[in-house]
Formats: C-alpha cells, sequence, structure tokens
C-alpha cells in the first residue's frame, strides 16, 4: 500500500495513473460527503508517492459525468478523464492547479473504451466504439388459443 493513499469516506477506487515526472498518482474514487444527509461525489484522488509520511490524499473535484479512468495529461499539469453526457462519451481536461475544467473533443456520437496521448504529447489518440441493441418479440403459436 502507497502511504497516504487512503480516502477518508472513500468508497473505493478505480483505474491508476502516474504523472510524468513519477512523483504523483491519480485515481478515481466515490467519496460520502458524510453530514446529516450522506450524498456520494465522484474525486480524483492525488497522491504524493514520494512523502515520507502519511498524508491524506488531495482530492479534486471533477465533472460528475465522469466515467472512466483519471489520466494525467502530457505536461503533468492536469488529468484527463472520459464524461458521458447523453449516451456520448467526450474527453474532460481538469487542471490541477483548481482552475475551471474543460471538454477537449466534441463527438456527436458513439463510446470511448481507451485514449492515449502520443509519447511527444501532441496527438491524443482515442479509441471509440459504437453498440446498438434491437427488440425481437419470439411468440410460441402452440400456445395461443385458435
Amino acid at each position: 500500500m502507497v502511504p497516504g493513499s487512503v480516502v477518508p469516506n472513500g468508497l473505493g477506487a478505480s483505474g491508476f495513473s502516474i504523472s510524468p515526472d513519477g512523483k504523483v498518482a491519480a485515481f478515481e474514487t466515490t467519496a460520502s460527503t458524510g453530514g446529516p444527509t450522506v450524498a456520494y461525489v465522484e474525486k480524483v484522488a492525488l497522491v504524493n508517492l514520494g512523502s515520507e509520511g502519511a498524508t491524506t490524499p488531495r482530492l479534486l473535484d471533477v465533472d460528475q459525468r465522469i466515467s472512466g479512468s483519471a489520466k494525467f495529461t502530457p505536461d503533468g499539469e492536469a488529468v484527463a478523464y472520459v464524461i458521458t453526457e447523453k449516451g456520448v462519451d467526450n474527453i474532460w481536461m481538469q487542471p490541477l492547479n483548481g482552475s475551471a475544467g474543460r471538454q477537449i473533443t466534441s463527438f456527436k456520437s458513439d463510446r470511448i473504451s481507451e485514449f492515449h496521448w502520443s509519447p511527444e504529447g501532441k496527438i491524443l489518440g482515442v479509441l471509440q466504439y459504437h453498440a446498438d441493441s434491437d427488440v425481437v418479440l419470439i411468440r410460441d403459436k402452440g400456445s395461443l388459443p385458435q
């Protein structure tokens, strides 16, 4: 276990990314707000990997439509993750300095299964998929009254 990686009131973790400089790890977590009316919010936890003491992770506010693991941007100044709105996935970038996040793709259809930056950080590769579903009604003619 990484010292300082336990999220108070956290309900698990998913995904994992290490910053380009190797000093910070990021993962998505669901955290309880506590208080008389318990609510659950999605956060990205940032853990200092070089700290000797067990400090609590810094929790980054993220768009609550988050539906994928947070990954560091090539410059290490932000995390990016997938958001889902009306069945369409796009990638959102959330700066670590606390400033407002922003959407960086504007797909009009389909879902995102993976995304990665090229080694030099200039190209973003996105793997999308589309799922079709049909409903078929099957009747057993032998069981219908004649």
